[in-house]
């Protein structure tokens, strides 16, 4: 079996970025770290300044950058009855509309190079009553997204949110199957506390899903850095080797 890297969002540590890179490094023995926030600042509004100290931090310790935590897609589907879990206040420091998606794929993809990882974190649009009358045109969003990015080398990873109108194992292997691109993956996520991710190629994760036309399918694997941080009630996410 393949082994698996350990991940940690900082802000899930502290919002203080210095001290949760420190806290991941030093007393989880991590090696890798998840951006999503930082003083209370959504990464997607990162100015150059606060691009260049998370750098500075993340080399004077030796961490590098899994994934760009992103919301994208995050957010209503436009033209359908508003979702029962869309938040009244911003989440994370987000608060971005359906009409500025296309503006945060192209940042997310610069802010992916910038940190040197090659996966973004996507989400599909907040949960609706009924899908059906618009499942097609948001799988087609999510696939023009995913080519987009596979153009820029950059691949998209799918989190199963139950807010979000991909909730499920079964919902994530059929939006893989219907996206037919290797440029978005699916990131596992348990009802509980996240800790792990995976990819429709094989990377580790804290489920099963059924097999897919793009493989859609995780393995667990433990680490005593994933037990420390669950001590912590941190969740840690197993990337692959």
């Amino acid at each position: 079996m393949a082994t698996a890297k350990i991940s940690i969002l900082t802000d899930e540590i502290s919002q203080d970025f210095a001290h949760a890179c420190e806290v991941a490094a030093r007393e989880f023995g991590l090696g890798w770290v998840e951006l999503r926030a930082m003083h209370n600042k959504n990464v997607m509004s990162w100015d150059a300044h606060d691009i260049a100290d998370a750098r500075a931090t993340l080399e004077k310790l030796h961490l590098r950058v899994s994934e760009i935590a992103s919301p994208v897609f995050k957010t209503d589907w436009p033209g359908a009855p508003k979702s029962p879990f869309s938040p009244k206040n911003p989440q994370f420091g987000a608060d971005f509309t359906y009409e500025q998606q296309d503006e945060l794929i192209d940042r997310a993809i610069e802010l992916a190079k910038a940190f040197n990882t090659p996966y973004v974190r996507v989400f599909d649009f907040w949960r609706l009553d009924d899908q059906a009358p618009h499942r097609r045109a948001i799988d087609d969003r999510v696939r023009d997204a995913a080519i987009k990015a596979g153009r820029k080398g950059v691949t998209l990873t799918l989190e199963n949110e139950l807010a979000c109108n991909t909730a499920t194992g079964a919902e994530a292997a059929r939006l893989l199957g219907t996206a037919r691109t290797s440029s978005i993956w699916a990131a596992a996520r348990r009802s509980g506390p996240r800790w792990a991710r995976a990819s429709s190629t094989g990377p580790a994760s804290s489920a099963r899903w059924p097999r897919t036309d793009t493989r859609a399918r995780c393995r667990s694997r433990r680490t005593g850095a994933s037990r420390a941080a669950r001590r912590r009630n941190r969740p840690a996410r197993a990337w692959p080797a």
